[in-house]
């Protein structure tokens, strides 16, 4: 979910920090990548068709399908992709993890009673990403692809937004690539929406110091905004949204000064969820430069994965070596 409602908060209140880009624009940059997000994703694009791409031992290979044309057309303008995978929730997250189980229960229940012909195309795609489970197997084939592609990736310790953001506060990454608002929470300095659709002019960045000076909000301020208006670890706050949100923080500055007017919800823990954001990036690694840059693989090693066992066509192994090949010129 990232953060409730933020990115309407910020058309409202700081629309200047958004900025339309296109891919040319992070020529010679690293870019981090929520890699489950991509996933998810790709995997629900193809679902929505009534299937999944599997190879003949039955691989689910619809997401590996997605995420080479990404990356080939990454490689080809010279953007460096870094993929970053998911580590244990926090326990502060155990919540909202149950509650998404509950709900994926429910997709896949409405989905085995054959009550798709009734759906628009839209609430089925709904349906195919709240059911889209990503198992064990589906991240070690998928780290298996990239390794075997020469593509950088990192294990978060935790989740991985903190670590996305730890990579662009060390100069590792220029901005992180997700649909997860929560990623400026953490410090994220710049946001990319729309980078997996691959449509030309149609990036959205986000520029945190900007959105920042025109909410006329510190650092602090803002997490406290983003609790406000309900975050994976915290509820919304009845009769508390954007608008009383904006005016609370404006006015007032702090939670602790808010809630001497309003009401706080029992077992509303918002001190350790501030902390959270504030601090979850001392736990993340910091990989060396080198780890972080596209290598050249071996091709027979390359054929083999895509070709033999994920049974990638030719064009598109082709497609791969061609996109590299721009990538190191």
């Amino acid at each position: 979910m990232g953060i409730k409602n933020l990115s309407k908060f910020l058309d409202k209140f700081a629309p200047t920090c958004r900025e339309s880009k296109k891919y040319e624009d992070y020529t010679g940059k690293a870019i981090a990548i929520d890699t489950s997000l991509v996933i998810y994703k790709y995997i629900s694009a193809m679902r929505k068709t009534g299937k999944d791409l599997t190879n003949k031992d039955g691989n689910v290979t619809s997401h590996l399908h997605g995420m080479l044309f990404l990356i080939n057309k990454l490689l080809s303008l010279k953007i460096t992709p870094i993929f970053v995978f998911d580590g244990k929730p926090p326990d502060i997250k155990k919540g909202t993890l149950k509650k998404r189980q509950d709900i994926k229960k429910n997709a896949n229940d409405k989905i085995s009673q054959d009550v798709l012909n009734e759906l628009t195309m839209k609430q089925k795609i709904t349906l195919f990403m709240q059911s889209t489970k990503i198992s064990p197997e589906i991240i070690q084939d998928t780290k298996l692809f990239l390794k075997t592609l020469g593509i950088p990736f990192i294990d978060s310790i935790e989740e991985a937004d903190a670590q996305m953001v730890c990579l662009v506060q060390n100069n590792l990454a220029y901005a992180v690539a997700t649909e997860d608002m929560d990623l400026l929470t953490f410090g994220a300095s710049r946001v990319l929406k729309n980078f997996f659709s691959l449509r030309e002019n149609n990036i959205i960045e986000i520029d945190r110091e900007k959105m920042l000076k025109q909410l006329k909000f510190t650092s602090d301020q803002f997490i406290d905004t983003s609790i406000l208006l309900g975050c994976d670890y915290l509820p919304t706050i009845s009769k508390v949204g954007m608008v009383k949100t904006f005016e609370y923080v404006t006015k007032h500055k702090s939670l602790e000064n808010i809630f001497k007017i309003v009401e706080q919800p029992e077992n509303y823990d918002y001190e350790e969820v501030r902390s959270y954001f504030k601090n979850a990036i001392s736990k993340c690694t910091i990989p060396t430069e080198e780890s972080m840059k596209v290598v050249k693989t071996d091709n027979t090693a390359l054929y083999k994965l895509l070709v033999d066992k994920y049974e990638f066509n030719l064009p598109k192994y082709n497609s791969f070596i061609l996109s590299r090949n721009k990538f190191f010129i």
